[in-house]
Parts: C-alpha cells; sequence; structure tokens
C-alpha cells in the first residue's frame, strides 16, 4: 500500500530523491537542488536592492511584492530542503501506519489512501495547467511590465528577477528564464505535496481512533474474565502506538514546515495589497495557494485532535458498566489519559488547528489595513 502511494511518490520526484520504496535508481537527478538555490537567491537580491535602492522606477508597491515573494519563496525551498532531510522519518511514520498486529486493517484505510492519490493526481494536472496558463499571461502582460520598471528587473517571467546587467536581456534569455523558473515552481509544489501528505496521515490517525473506540465497545462482550482482560490489554497498546504516531507525525510535520504558520499571514497580506494596487489578478493565484497551505495545515491538526479527543467519548458511551470488576478500575485511567490533548504545534506558538486559521486571516487583514494606511502616506 505504501509503495502505491502517489503523494509521497510525488514528493520524492520532486525533490530527486530515489525512489527506494520502488527501486534505487533516482528518477530526477539532484541538479533540481540549484533551481531551488539559485530562484531564492535572485528574489532576495532583487529585494534588498528595491529596499535600498534610488531609482527613480522604486515605489513602496514594489517593496511588498518583493518582500511577498521572497519570504514565499524561503518557505517552500526549505520546505523542500527539510522534507529531503527528514524524508526517512516520512517513510517510517507511513510504513508504521500498516502495522495492524493487534487488530487488523480498518475498513476506510484504503479509501484513505486512495483518496490521497486522487488528489495527488488533481494537484498534478493543476500544475500543469497552471504552469501553461502562467506562461500565457506573464507573456501576454510582457509589454505592460517593461514599461512599469523599465531595465530594474526582467519582465516575461513568473518571479520579479534581477538583472545585473545595463543592455537589457534578450529574448533568447527571457524565455531560458522563464522555462527556469516554471520547473524550480514545479520542484518547490512538493512543499504542498507534503501539507496534502500531512492531512493524509491526519485521516489514517483519525481511522486508527475512530477504530479504537468502537473496539472498546466490543470489550465488554466477551464472557470469559481473562480474555476480556487481555483483549483490553491490546486495547491499551494499540492507543499508547496511536499516541506515539501523533507524536512522531508532529516531530516531522513541524520541522518539515511548521514555519508555513509563521509567516502564512505577513505574505497573505502582501500579495493581497499588490492585488489592490496593482488590480493584477495573478496574485489572486499566489494569495489562494499561500491560503490553501495554511488551511491543509490547520485542518490537518484539527482532525487530528478532534478525533484522538473522541476516543475518550467513545470509552464513555461504551457499555463499560457491564465489564468485569478488573477492567472497571482502569476505566477512570484510560478517561484522564484521552482528556490528554494531542495536537499539532504551530510556529511560533500555538496550536495547528482551526482557531489558528481564524488568527491568521485575521492577522493578514489587520497587516492588509495597516500596509494601505503607510503605503498610502509614503507614495
Amino acid at each position: 500500500m505504501f509503495a502505491n502511494n502517489l503523494l509521497y511518490k510525488s514528493a520524492l520526484i520532486l525533490i530527486g530523491k530515489p525512489l527506494n520504496v520502488m527501486n534505487g535508481n533516482s528518477i530526477i537527478p539532484y541538479f533540481w537542488v540549484f533551481f531551488w538555490a539559485l530562484n531564492t537567491v535572485n528574489v532576495t537580491i532583487l529585494f534588498f536592492i528595491n529596499l535600498n535602492g534610488k531609482d527613480r522606477h522604486r515605489h513602496y508597491g514594489f517593496f511588498t511584492e518583493d518582500f511577498a515573494y521572497t519570504i514565499g519563496e524561503w518557505c517552500t525551498n526549505l520546505g523542500c530542503i527539510f522534507f529531503l532531510i527528514y524524508e526517512k522519518r516520512w517513510r517510517a511514520l507511513f510504513l508504521s501506519f500498516e502495522n495492524f498486529q493487534y487488530f487488523g486493517k480498518t475498513s476506510t484505510f484504503k479509501r484513505i489512501m486512495k483518496f490521497g492519490n486522487v488528489i495527488a493526481i488533481i494537484f498534478l494536472i493543476y500544475m500543469t495547467v497552471g504552469s501553461l496558463a502562467y506562461i500565457v499571461f506573464v507573456l501576454v502582460d510582457e509589454n505592460n511590465c517593461e514599461q512599469i520598471y523599465g531595465s530594474t528587473r526582467i519582465c516575461g517571467v513568473i518571479n520579479p528577477t534581477w538583472w545585473p546587467f545595463k543592455n537589457p536581456p534578450t529574448l533568447l534569455v527571457k524565455r531560458f528564464l522563464l522555462v527556469y523558473q516554471i520547473l524550480s515552481a514545479i520542484v518547490t509544489c512538493n512543499t504542498f505535496f507534503v501539507s496534502l501528505l500531512i492531512h493524509q496521515a491526519s485521516n489514517v490517525i483519525g481511522d486508527k481512533a475512530d477504530h479504537l473506540g468502537h473496539k472498546f465497545k466490543q470489550l465488554c462482550l466477551i464472557s470469559n474474565e481473562d480474555d476480556q482482560f487481555e483483549n483490553f490489554k491490546l486495547w491499551v497498546e494499540n492507543h499508547e502506538n496511536t499516541i506515539r504516531l501523533c507524536k512522531k507525525l508532529n516531530y516531522v510535520y513541524i520541522r518539515t514546515v511548521g514555519h508555513v504558520t509563521l509567516i502564512g499571514a505577513a505574505t497573505i497580506a502582501m500579495l493581497g495589497y499588490q492585488l489592490i494596487k496593482e488590480e493584477d489578478y495573478k496574485y489572486v493565484v499566489d494569495i489562494s495557494m499561500s491560503l490553501l497551505l495554511v488551511i491543509v495545515i490547520c485542518r490537518s491538526g484539527e482532525i487530528m485532535t478532534d478525533k484522538m479527543t473522541n476516543i475518550g467519548v467513545a470509552v464513555w458511551l461504551s457499555n463499560w458498566t457491564e465489564c468485569n470488576p478488573k477492567l472497571k478500575r482502569w476505566i477512570p485511567f484510560i478517561l484522564l489519559r484521552c482528556q490528554t490533548k494531542i495536537e499539532f504545534d504551530a510556529l511560533p506558538i500555538g496550536k495547528a488547528n482551526h482557531a489558528l486559521l481564524l488568527i491568521i486571516v485575521k492577522t493578514s487583514y489587520s497587516y492588509l489595513t495597516l500596509l494601505r494606511k503607510t503605503m498610502n502616506k509614503n507614495v
């Protein structure tokens, strides 16, 4: 089942990692890493030039665009690099999901994995169609871009691009950079695949939690007291194993894409300011992707917390009063254990859930309001 996980395989391919789950051969060369690094460095240089520059083409709208693209590039590229570093832990986590030695495979496990594959196919199609649409858009908008920016940057490309030479770039150079940035953008989409992996993993954990609640209801139906208590010990062991899976998922999540919640509000606000100022609808795509990334992560944390908490509810609503006295003595400890919240951590503080999503959206609006007031005074 793990070898057929299209979300995981797509994330591996995009970072050029050998697909050891299938064979030992590398699918994509490791020079993809240079695409991430060069694109990020380029946007960062342009940001500092516009921040300190005094040329006649500079105005405050460019500052917000460059800063948004800079932190956005760093966010996605760091997600790729961290996934490359912690890939073995991701693999071990998904392999542990297939450990059904205690209660067997749940009825919805295959459906969850298949749904993840469908999402991966949809996102791959979106990447392809979106890239082609973006190419058409930037080519149509190329003349307008040159009138606004002059020779300070290259037009006809996806991201703002620094041009250090006095002579303007040739058409061949522009088209080369456009293709290069398309490939770079596809590689950095690995961060979105990782966020979808987190969502898939939280659903698998939720499925295990539901299964635990169902199994506890069946415990008290066992007539033999010794068999009943032995099955109860297996249930406790599986519950602790599920909690360990939650902690492992939180560990790899916070170290791979945990920084998304830290910079999400600022990125969305600055891109929103550019959308209002320039009325350029390419920023709608950027805003929607940034917001989608935050939504998926927060939703994943909410699913895991709710499902793990519901185990205690299932235990309380079960017919535990009919269990043997030896087992009933452990019920209060089980309920106390289930009341301990299992949550995703969020950077810099807090937990990744629906409440955090609302805070990020509200903060983005506050930043946007501040930007509009501040920038309008300085223009």
